[in-house]
């Protein structure tokens, strides 16, 4: 085809949302790179770029340099996840359209994101006459696939890298799961035991779980089971906050 193209990666945004759904680690981002460059191998790739708040997502910024893509550090806030995924969302933007607006040789743009806040650049895109090819993640856009009207081509990211959810969990899952999280809960606490005032949230106890090899919502699953197991318990925070703790005499 020997297009010349331009892509633009919201890579926090598919990082955070990739790994609450599968529990996905640093690698798989490598995979994707690898996966794309094999899907437009007979196309002149241009401009390569990636978005995030490279102090966040560690250990990869050199890694996908070295693979033909321009880091793009976003700073963002410690305000949550929402936050950092707009960060990435605006920047991504305004270069893709300084990019379709000063480059009239770059006719094919394409578009990798985990939701559909990408709508606005991909109509505007259109409107200058570019090629949309859209890579986006089927499991977070299944209850809402109007995206999917803005692109002239697309591949979701399941497909492209082979990207499949596990099982349902079963009692032996959950009962593995449940002693996993009684200690993430006591090795987070015992790190901490100096610091009185710093408590173990959500967040943060799905980050250290699916560094055990769950997905963020497996870990939810999991730690609903083990409030109802009485193994772990919370206090609610208010500001949909709250705090992880062990349950006195733990059932497990």
């Amino acid at each position: 085809m020997n297009n010349n193209i331009a892509i633009f990666w919201d890579l926090d945004n598919t990082y955070l949302t990739t790994r609450e759904h599968f529990g996905i680690n640093e690698e798989y981002l490598i995979d994707v790179i690898d996966s794309i460059h094999n899907l437009f191998k007979d196309d002149c790739i241009r401009i390569f770029r990636a978005y995030a708040d490279y102090e966040k997502i560690r250990n990869v910024q050199s890694r996908i340099q070295k693979r033909r893509v321009i880091p793009k550090h976003v700073f963002s806030s410690n305000s949550g996840s929402d936050n950092r995924k707009n960060a990435s969302d605006i920047e991504l933007c305004l270069d893709a359209l300084e990019i379709a607006i000063k480059n009239n040789d770059i006719n094919y743009f394409v578009i990798i994101t985990a939701d559909k806040d990408m709508i606005s650049l991909m109509h505007r895109l259109k409107y200058y006459g570019k090629y949309i090819h859209l890579i986006y993640l089927e499991a977070a856009i299944s209850d809402d696939r109007l995206i999917l009207d803005f692109a002239n081509d697309s591949i979701s990211l399941e497909t492209l890298t082979n990207l499949t959810k596990k099982e349902e969990l079963t009692e032996d899952d959950l009962n593995k799961g449940a002693q996993d999280a009684l200690q993430v809960v006591k090795d987070f606490y015992k790190r901490n035991h100096e610091k009185t005032n710093v408590f173990l949230g959500l967040p943060f106890f799905k980050q250290d779980m699916i560094k055990k090899g769950y997905s963020g919502i497996e870990a939810e699953t999991i730690l609903n089971y083990c409030f109802r197991e009485s193994i772990l318990d919370y206090e609610d925070l208010g500001d949909n906050k709250i705090k992880i703790v062990v349950k006195q005499q733990a059932n497990i």
